[in-house]
């Protein structure tokens, strides 16, 4: 590319015309002429002139550049095919100029004529034509032609050469007056104003710019623009069911009852319940207690189960009538049993199923069963143990046998077994056995009689094959009760007798002191130990007396009993038999009131025992009672009318009582 740089202009008078025409006066690589008719060398490349006299010889010796030019007239020819370089051909008569025309542009021919000065002019006409400035917008940009390129329009040289206007996505550059502007492809526009990131918008799906620029479709998160026009694009669960574009997908299928899975399907409304949507349809949820229980949903929820006797409380969870007038009330059923039935299972569909007077598992009550026997009329049916050829003086019960005092011998008998001497020995009048004892250790009274002395000793044996008896003897005196714990064994004696003393005493097992812990007014016929107590009743006197274990003071525990006898207690009551009035009384250990939980109109009670929780006591007419501590009234649980029962005993399962009228232990399940 030339560089061109321009000066003052000289004025130069041409031979007939008269036309003064421009010329630069500094040239770079300005070609030679040849003298006379020599043919000039080819001027250099400038913008085309136009057929003009005068000032635009310049242009057209471009032209004449363009085609050979010659000195002389032969210039003159060629300056004519030039344009206005033919008029300068004329002037040039003097064909010999031309030789100074060279000299002209070699510097030194200014004397030369002036037809030959303009011959010379001819010429550098020619080379003028080369140094004319581009075009307001044209530069010259490339090695191709001088000014040939549009700044204005051309993307490579936009505004200048070489500032190409940079590219961007989804857009090609364009320059428009000279400034570089972005042409979108197809479907895309520069929405943000910013070209760095091209034509950033396809407006076929953009949802802010949905068909051009700034146009936001309706809908929100839901709102969808598919070929320039704006929708919504529900994804499910959602749906557009009230055809609103402002409010998106408004209605959720698997929630909404009036659209349930599709518009416009509304799940209908049942008794007693509100309707409900989910994934799989309509359904509905039961109003407060009201439920479902037929699993019919043309009825709704028909069970209020508050009330419901089929379905009290839940759906299927029936009050039964069996044996029972029934209810349901607030979800509980009240089941009320006809006499002698009982809601034993608590299962309330059937009622009241067990029958007391039959059921030998609920025999009389629920849960008491007859262990093996029969349930008849209420009662479990009594089992006959050993009977005996005279009445027997006393009993207990260990582990599975029986310990029998008979005619003064002391027999080991299985229950319904046969009997096993024990010990021949001379036996007083009665046996105790260690509580919880798995040795089958028993301790008994043993008469030894030397006239006219009657002694009784405490003995135990144990009941190993050979029994094994203790080498340990106390001389007690008539020995009248007897009682045992863990480590002591305890008697009372009698004052009756020249070497008998009224006392009650202690002996440590294992060992033969003997200790006297108290020394009674009267004869205590019987003893009974709870709470770190001693108790003992004054049978004429109408007091049940207790002495503390650690002392040796004597206070009155229940006064104005008349004639108590038999006292028994455990770690809570403390009761006995009111001879005179035929009651069954009882107090706790620190209690101050006593109750009265039997009263007999015919006879008094017999002998009382007590286990655990439970008191028993027998009746001269063979019945078996007993009471419940904390419970209001005692319980019949052998009737009577069948003998005479006398001693009674509990152990385990089981309570045990000696017959007297057929001289046989019984046995019943408690």
């Amino acid at each position: 590319m030339r560089n061109w740089r321009f000066s003052r202009t000289t004025l130069f008078a041409a031979s007939a015309i008269g036309i003064i025409g421009c010329v630069g006066e500094e040239f770079q690589d300005t070609p030679a002429y040849d003298a006379g008719t020599k043919e000039g060398a080819a001027g250099g490349d400038g913008s085309p002139g136009g057929k003009d006299s005068g000032g635009f010889s310049g242009e057209s010796g471009y032209a004449g550049g363009s085609s050979a030019g010659a000195g002389g007239e032969t210039a003159g020819a060629a300056g004519q095919s030039g344009g206005s370089a033919g008029s300068a051909g004329t002037a040039g008569s003097a064909g010999t100029a031309g030789s100074a025309g060279t000299a002209g542009s070699a510097g030194s021919a200014g004397t030369a004529g002036s037809a030959g000065t303009a011959g010379s002019a001819g010429a550098t006409g020619g080379a003028a034509g080369s140094g004319t400035p581009c075009a307001q917008g044209w530069m010259s940009c490339t090695t191709a032609a001088d000014c040939e390129t549009d700044v204005t329009s051309h993307p490579l040289h936009c505004g200048t050469c070489s500032h190409a206007c940079p590219s961007a996505p989804f857009a090609s550059a364009v320059c428009v007056s000279s400034t570089c502007k972005l042409s979108c492809n197809n479907g895309y526009d520069d929405c943000d104003g910013n070209p760095s990131n091209g034509c950033e918008v396809e407006l076929s799906s953009n949802a802010k710019h949905c068909g051009t620029c700034g146009k936001v479709c309706p809908g929100g998160n839901d709102a969808v623009c598919v070929s320039g026009v704006c929708g919504l694009g529900c994804t499910s669960p959602r749906a557009d069911c009230d055809n609103d574009p402002n409010n998106g997908c408004e209605t959720n299928l698997h929630e909404s009852v009036q659209h349930c899975t599709k518009c416009n399907q509304a799940c209908p409304t049942y008794p007693h319940s509100k309707p409900k949507c989910s994934a799989q349809g309509c359904g509905f949820t039961c109003e407060g207690t009201w439920k479902n229980c037929n699993n019919i949903d043309t009825d709704g929820c028909e069970a209020d189960t508050m009330t419901s006797l089929k379905h009290c409380g839940a759906c299927n969870a029936e009050c039964g009538t069996q044996n029972a007038s029934s209810q349901c009330v607030s979800g509980s059923c009240q089941i009320t049993c006809k006499a002698g039935f009982g809601d034993c299972d608590k299962n309330n569909a059937n009622g009241c199923e067990a029958d007391f007077s039959t059921n030998a598992l609920h025999c009389g009550e629920c849960g008491h069963s007859c262990l093996g026997s029969d349930c008849s009329m209420g009662y479990c049916v009594p089992k006959a143990g050993p009977t005996f050829p005279s009445p027997i003086s006393d009993f207990a019960v260990s582990l599975n046998d029986l310990l029998v005092i008979e005619q003064n011998v002391l027999y080991r008998i299985p229950f319904g077994g046969t009997a096993t001497l024990s010990t021949p020995a001379t036996v007083g009048g009665h046996v105790v056995t260690l509580p919880k004892n798995s040795t089958y250790t028993a301790y008994y009274s043993s008469e030894q009689t030397e006239q006219p002395v009657v002694e009784q000793l405490i003995k135990s044996v144990t009941f190993v094959q050979p029994p094994v008896y203790s080498n340990v003897a106390i001389d007690t005196g008539i020995q009248l009760a007897l009682a045992v714990t863990a480590d002591r064994v305890y008697w009372s004696t009698s004052g009756y007798g020249p070497n008998s003393q009224r006392q009650i005493r202690y002996q440590s097992l294992g060992s033969n002191d003997g200790n006297v812990l108290v020394v009674p007014t009267e004869d205590a016929y019987s003893i009974a130990l709870g709470s770190g107590y001693l108790y003992w009743p004054e049978f004429n006197g109408g007091r049940v007396k207790r002495i503390s274990m650690q002392s040796t003071t004597i206070t009155d525990f229940a006064t104005s009993q008349n004639q108590p006898k038999s006292v028994v207690a455990n770690e809570q009551f403390v009761c006995w038999i009111s001879h005179g009035t035929k009651q069954v009384r009882c107090k706790t250990h620190s209690g101050t009131a006593v109750q009265t939980v039997a009263d007999y109109t015919q006879q008094a009670p017999a002998e009382m025992t007590v286990i655990k929780d439970t008191f028993y006591w027998s009746m001269p007419d063979g019945s078996i009672h007993r009471w419940k501590q904390n419970e209001t009234s005692s319980t019949t649980i052998v009737p009577g009318g069948k003998g005479s029962a006398s001693l009674i005993r509990a152990y385990g399962d089981f309570v045990y009582w000696f017959d007297t009228s057929n001289k046989t232990i019984f046995r019943v399940a408690r």
